[in-house]
């Protein structure tokens, strides 16, 4: 990745009542400071109350209306697990400039410990990649490599972005910093896979057949599943439909062959089912293919840790397609 030059400018947090040099004096005390590298000098940080950070941030409008056409809704994800406001450090920050290469550097003066100051993170709020207008918040993936953290400085930094929803950006951003304990997100891993999908051996081209995928929590210690995510890929041109009883399905605004279903919280042993109807493709038989296999991708994700990730993914060969009819049956993987 490109690495961007910045220089870095002060940003003012608006407190209400108070001058600029007793502002700065404030920050460096108490609240830390906030810089940004925008390419005219026209951002604003103001701090935002904690009881405020569920909230959907200004600049939305727009976004709200064509969420109320299809049927959407945009909202704000809680802290990840294991994550907690640091001293109240949340910030909304504004501009009227184009938004490029944006980072921030916070001061944390009050830590007195390493161990403490490298708890630490700077969480911004972005788009989920596949739950249309679920806003999350974030860790910079190049936050040690880029721009790091420093103890001794009692800074840290890292890259942020503008919000965006539905794809389309907003001139407000939100950052935060947390504490991050480990002890608490390990605490919550379950194993939430895949248990099974069923559907016909046999179709023919251009049947329209129906796939039963159970998601199921076999953790073994009590863990509820939150934030349940499934994901199909699928060519559109051959879904039908995509349903389940514990939630609400569509499509993923970010890819065309992403289907999704947000799925109601899961017990340990309990489960949910996702039925999926597809209609199989079309083809003419030759000396080479006298059949094929169609194919699915699926996932599934919840905000706990898994401690067994590797089947949370799973790719289905059941079913074979024929350009002739034949008997069906039932199989279960």
């Amino acid at each position: 990745m490109r690495k961007t030059q910045h220089r870095p400018l002060t940003v003012a947090l608006i407190v209400p009542s108070e001058t600029l040099t007793s502002l700065r004096r404030l920050a460096e005390n108490a609240l830390g400071y906030l810089k940004a590298t925008p390419k005219m000098d026209s951002y604003l940080a103001s701090r935002l109350p904690k009881a405020s950070i569920g909230d959907l941030p200004s600049g939305l409008e727009q976004h709200l209306k064509y969420a109320k056409l299809t049927g959407e809704r945009i909202r704000v994800d809680s802290l990840p697990i294991g994550h907690s406001l640091y001293r109240n450090m949340a910030f909304e920050i504004k501009t009227d400039a184009q938004p490029d290469g944006e980072y921030v550097v916070v001061k944390v003066p009050s830590v007195k410990t390493k161990e403490e100051f490298d708890k630490l993170v700077i969480l911004s709020l972005g788009e989920d990649i596949a739950v249309p207008g679920l806003l999350k918040w974030q860790r910079d993936s190049n936050e040690t490599e880029q721009l790091g953290s420093d103890f001794e400085t009692r800074t840290l930094s890292a890259n942020f972005a503008f919000v965006s929803a539905f794809r389309h950006g907003t001139r407000v951003a939100r950052v935060v910093v947390a504490s991050y304990d480990s002890a608490i997100y390990e605490a919550s891993a379950l194993d939430l896979w895949i248990g099974s999908v069923v559907g016909p051996p046999y179709v023919r081209g251009g049947d329209t057949f129906t796939y039963r995928i159970s998601i199921r929590n076999s953790g073994s210690r009590g863990i509820t599943a939150t934030g349940v995510v499934f994901i199909c890929d699928l060519r559109r041109e051959d879904l039908v439909r995509i349903s389940s009883p514990n939630g609400r399905c569509g499509r993923s605004m970010h890819s065309s062959d992403a289907f999704i279903c947000e799925l109601a919280p899961i017990p340990q042993h309990g489960k949910a089912v996702v039925n999926l109807t597809v209609r199989a493709p079309n083809f003419v038989a030759n000396e080479k293919f006298s059949e094929v296999v169609f194919s699915t991708t699926s996932e599934v994700t919840s905000r706990e840790k898994d401690y067994s990730p590797e089947n949370n993914r799973y790719m289905s060969l059941s079913t074979i397609i024929y350009p002739k009819s034949t008997k069906s049956r039932r199989t279960i993987r």
